[in-house]
């Protein structure tokens, strides 16, 4: 029998965590669900829920996230500040996407606080060659709790240099961010099966309260 994937602990939450970003980095931001409403769910609310997160976007495998667990308890300021610190890159991320997706450019702000997490990150980069094919990797020597962080802003780095900004979309409902590969760069939901039929449900309903008013 195939293991059952384990996701993230709602707590007194009735939805469930998705990866359906495309990227690391939306699946990153994605840690939060109905941003921007009276409602927002918080998913990186615990040390235990980060650490299963980077399993189910497959950054570290099960012996790697006990390292981390063990490396961020032993911080100075523990689990605590170290959520504090990728929930504001976070949100950083969040501000450059979404003016991306306004058509407008990021403030120079965020650009500046961004780009000093990219060269933070490239330092402990370095080139690997197999087979003549060769890729950019994060030194081995470098901590686990900085690897991810520096994992997440290459992911942005690539999405913004390589993706075309305008597959860069965020969902009409829940405003979880993803790359639309649709052909016609058409997707408007998350995922149709949740966004995307409430969505249905709504306006069916909507026109059907209509229909009734004016049959009165």
């Amino acid at each position: 029998m195939k293991k059952k994937e384990k996701n993230l602990n709602p707590g007194n939450y009735g939805g469930t965590y998705k990866v359906i970003g495309g990227n690391l980095c939306f699946d990153f931001v994605n840690t939060i669900s109905w941003r921007d409403t009276d409602l927002p769910h918080e998913w990186l609310d615990s040390l235990d829920n980060l650490l299963i997160w980077t399993q189910l976007v497959k950054v570290f495998d099960e012996d790697q996230v006990k390292k981390l667990k063990t490396e961020i308890l032993n911080m100075p300021n523990g689990e605590e500040k170290y959520l504090t610190d990728l929930i504001e890159l976070r949100e950083l991320l969040n501000r450059i996407f979404v003016a991306i997706i306004d058509a407008k450019s990021p403030s120079e702000k965020d650009l500046k606080i961004f780009n000093q997490h990219v060269s933070n990150a490239y330092t402990k980069n370095m080139i690997v060659e197999n087979k003549l094919k060769f890729h950019l990797e994060i030194s081995e020597k470098v901590d686990l709790s900085q690897r991810l962080t520096d994992k997440i802003v290459l992911s942005a780095v690539e999405v913004l240099t390589q993706v075309k900004l305008k597959r860069i979309k965020k969902c009409f409902s829940c405003h979880w961010l993803y790359e639309d590969v649709s052909r016609n760069n058409s997707r408007r939901w998350c995922v149709m099966e949740d966004c995307g039929n409430r969505y249905k449900v709504n306006q069916f309903n909507k026109r059907r309260k209509s229909e009734n008013k004016g049959s009165e």
